[in-house]
């Protein structure tokens, strides 16, 4: 990757840890008095920015696709990248299903439907918008004042699928349906969002705006949400999930922050702690899932414990990335783990 983009290396690496973190720190899920459910929601909500940095990140180097390849190679690229190894984890996933007899119907158009629906590695829910998004890249690659467009997206984006909805939420109030447009889709924003911070310098006010923003994003996911479950006795998940105006603050502000570290000593160190990983990062997200499963199944551990999701997580992602890298030096497998 290009040394400008050093950043993006970096930040993929993290994003991955942070991914097989929140799958490790799985006791934040349902509401406990317990203090390991408070850890657990910190734990989670620190690491909620990685899924939506990867749809930056994709919009960030993939939009501008044009000036390298066609139309034509970029979805075969795509193709080969993503959906063959979806397709065939997928398969494994519906295997080990079938073994543990998690899945008795085995009708072939309920078990294409299973992949179809991830119904078999319940993680990989993140292809099926990640590959809606593909489908848009190349009419947001035509765009020709990306700058004007882009921001005014990003802003109405920002307030009509992120702020109006969390903010009805929030306040009880009904929320209108119709209040939607496809263009400035949550997903899609992000990847808008990505592509902005990459390509166009943002003033020094503006950027401690959303700094400033992502602190409250943060905050909102972590201390809304314990204290808003303590008062109603269940878990509340309205300062939760992707698609949502806190996680897009937090997302945002975590993106930049990385791209402001471009050339600076930081980035240095830590592109070189996570150069082992670059190569490995959608392998490990792809396998991890299943080395939990032969935690849970074979190894007699404390989910709840701490060390477990803190030095577990570090352990599972350590693991991965090996197996991985043994796989990428086979022929046939490399396939399967680019």
């Amino acid at each position: 990757m290009e040394n400008k983009r050093d950043y993006i290396s970096v930040l993929n690496v993290i994003a991955c840890l942070a991914v097989v973190m929140m799958h490790v720190n799985n006791c934040g899920m349902v509401f406990s008095m317990e203090p390991y459910w408070i850890s657990g929601i910190i734990i989670e909500g620190i690491c909620n920015f990685a899924v939506p940095v990867f749809f930056m990140i994709s919009g960030a180097t993939l939009i501008d696709y044009r000036s390298r390849y066609n139309t034509t190679t970029f979805f075969k690229k795509r193709f080969l990248k993503t959906v063959v190894p979806f397709v065939v984890w997928s398969f494994f996933g519906m295997a080990y299903c079938i073994y543990t007899k998690q899945v008795t119907d085995l009708r072939l158009s309920h078990l294409l439907l299973g992949i179809v629906n991830v119904e078999f590695v319940n993680i990989y829910w993140f292809f099926i918008p990640l590959f809606m998004a593909y489908l848009t890249i190349p009419v947001l690659s035509r765009i020709e004042e990306k700058k004007t467009v882009y921001l005014y997206m990003i802003l109405m984006g920002a307030v009509i699928e992120f702020f109006i909805p969390f903010l009805s939420m929030i306040q009880g109030v009904a929320y209108n349906d119709f209040l939607h447009t496809p263009m400035f889709s949550g997903w899609i924003i992000y990847l808008i969002v990505g592509y902005y911070i990459e390509h166009y310098p943002i003033p020094a006010f503006i950027r401690y705006l959303i700094y400033f923003g992502g602190v409250i994003g943060l905050l909102l996911m972590i201390v809304g949400t314990i204290r808003t479950s303590y008062a109603m006795g269940g878990l509340f998940g309205g300062y939760k999930g992707f698609i949502n105006f806190p996680v897009l603050l937090y997302s945002s502000a975590i993106f930049l922050a990385f791209k402001q570290l471009t050339g600076t000593g930081v980035e240095k160190a830590l592109a070189v702690l996570t150069k082992p990983f670059v190569h490995v990062t959608f392998g490990v997200y792809l396998l991890h899932r299943f080395i939990l499963e032969m935690v849970y199944r074979f190894v007699a551990v404390d989910t709840t414990s701490l060390a477990y999701r803190l030095l577990g997580s570090v352990a599972v992602f350590v693991i991965s990335a090996m197996i991985v890298r043994v796989m990428q030096r086979i022929p046939v497998l490399r396939r399967i783990v680019p």
